[in-house]
């Protein structure tokens, strides 16, 4: 079998254990967790829904289910985004964010505003209208890194 399927590894044909075709996984595991929990204070020391093997190109720190709708049409509710946290003074401006403050968790295109120390939070759904916040008001900042559609 090994001679005429080459990509089959040896190993698991015998074992059953591993990859059949021998790949490595690649990649880290990411904890899962629901959006709206990134709100609590100590929400890492809490158990995950579950851990996610995923070949990620750039690490992240945290994967949560999207719960916001301001987004819908380029991120879709139950969609998994993948998020890394950053700084306010590490904004790209245009970039996908998810933002915590005392009030809520959203997922938003961010802008820098005009005026100094202060955000422009877009929603790419119509029925949002634009916000603008200063950066003293977010507790917290994540770039979404990546996302998996959920159908």
């Amino acid at each position: 079998i090994v001679e005429h399927f080459p990509e089959i590894s040896p190993g698991w044909l015998l074992t059953g254990e591993g990859d059949m075709f021998g790949r490595e996984r690649t990649g880290h595991t990411i904890p899962l967790y629901a959006m709206e929990s990134l709100r609590m204070q100590g929400w890492e020391q809490n158990d995950p829904e579950c851990h996610l093997m995923m070949p990620i190109v750039e690490p992240c720190d945290v994967a949560v289910r999207s719960s916001d709708e301001g987004m819908s049409g380029e991120v879709m509710v139950g969609s998994i985004l993948f998020l890394k946290k950053i700084g306010v003074e590490a904004i790209i401006s245009g970039g996908l964010y998810v933002i915590v403050s005392a009030n809520y968790v959203i997922l938003r295109r961010v802008r820098i505003a005009e005026q100094e120390q202060m955000l422009r939070f877009e929603a790419a759904n119509p029925d949002f209208d634009p916000m603008v916040v200063s950066e003293d008001q977010i507790e917290a900042l994540y770039r979404v890194v990546a996302s998996m559609r959920m159908y």
